[in-house]
């Protein structure tokens, strides 16, 4: 009997895994034929870890590129002095955080094999002429990473963009209390800190503040479609559902009607940072010259900040949203593309593997 009651609750806890396990292997149908079969099976088992205990997920495929990034630039016999991070002039517009990714995963690379590191973003749709060539240093304090001694520009070599693309996987895996340690090494600029907190002061002292990220545009439509789109309605009736009258929501995002219908909804609870938002669907990174590229860099910096120092928030799938333990570690964050199209992210490129 003792037997069977253990085989029962162990059936219990282990079959709604099984379930998702199944939901994940009939899901992917077409994918197989498209991707290699061992990736299809880890992006599988990763989503299904990760909707029961996320951040066993994140040490896992932390894990596993950490091995597999060395592994490849070992063989590639690269990197023996040190590394430059740079945007080629016609490469495709790349966000915020997944650039920021690429400097954490090459960070941590360097760091453990004594390694220096230098970061130039000197082209792409954050550069803006009248702020300086590298716009990775008008928001941090630093770009030159020495982990070995002598100079830090002898014998670097330049980072190839498929290898780049390897850091960010990387980079957006690491566990947050790690990554905030590399945040603080990097450094914030103390005028985009003082920002920060004054806006905090003004509107968060005093209240309980959830803070919501909604991201829309090309992450849930086009070719390149990383997760389904939850509608703002659905969204909407789970913070109605969730959260009490005295909340405020912080809402972020780069859609402007899903602030509109989150005003209309929660009136004066909604609060916002001035951000500029898309009013077409169009993405704002995708080099609108009437964008400054200054400010574009600014409010997504700004708005994780601002995130981060909500006391929980509820997010669809973001590298934006997805940085906000890397400045606050014990955030609580609720993932409503996990909860309500688990299917759509399957292949998402959150919590990545690398693929050398």
């Amino acid at each position: 009997m003792r037997f069977n009651e253990s085989a029962k609750r162990v059936f219990k806890n282990c079959a709604p895994v099984f379930y998702e396990f199944l939901v994940g292997c009939r899901t992917v149908g077409k994918e197989l034929k498209k991707r290699p079969v061992e990736y299809t099976f880890d992006k599988i088992t990763d989503n299904v870890i990760a909707k029961y205990n996320p951040d066993l997920a994140c040490r896992l495929v932390c894990k596993s590129n950490v091995r597999k990034l060395d592994k490849y630039f070992i063989k590639q016999g690269r990197m023996q002095t040190g590394v430059v991070i740079e945007m080629e002039a016609r490469e495709a517009p790349v966000g915020f955080f997944s650039l920021m990714f690429q400097v954490l995963g090459a960070m941590d690379f360097c760091q453990r094999n004594g390694c220096n590191l230098i970061v130039n973003y000197n082209t792409g749709c954050y550069v803006d002429p009248e702020a300086g060539p590298n716009w990775w240093e008008y928001f941090f304090e630093t770009s030159r990473f020495q982990f070995r001694p002598g100079s830090a520009d002898k014998g670097v070599v330049q980072l190839s963009k498929s290898e780049r693309d390897m850091f960010a996987i990387f980079g957006g895996t690491i566990e947050p209390a790690r990554a905030c340690q590399m945040v603080e090494k990097v450094g914030i600029k103390p005028w985009v800190l003082r920002k920060v907190g004054k806006y905090a002061d003004e509107h968060f002292r005093g209240k309980n503040v959830v803070g919501i990220h909604y991201r829309g545009t090309d992450k849930v439509a086009g070719k390149f479609a990383e997760a389904g789109r939850i509608s703002a309605q659905r969204i909407m009736e789970y913070l109605a559902a969730t959260f009490g009258k005295d909340t405020c929501f912080f809402v972020a995002t780069d859609e402007e009607s899903f602030l509109k219908d989150m005003q209309s909804k929660f009136a004066s609870r909604v609060l916002c940072y001035d951000s500029l938002r898309s009013h077409d669907n169009n993405p704002l990174h995708y080099g609108n010259p009437k964008n400054s590229g200054f400010r574009l860099g600014e409010d997504a910096l700004t708005d994780c900040l601002l995130l981060s120092r909500c006391n929980e928030i509820v997010r669809t799938s973001s590298n934006l949203s997805h940085a906000c333990r890397f400045f606050n570690p014990k955030l609580k964050v609720t993932d409503l593309s996990r909860m309500f199209t688990p299917k759509q992210i399957i292949f998402s490129a959150e919590m990545g593997r690398v693929r050398p």
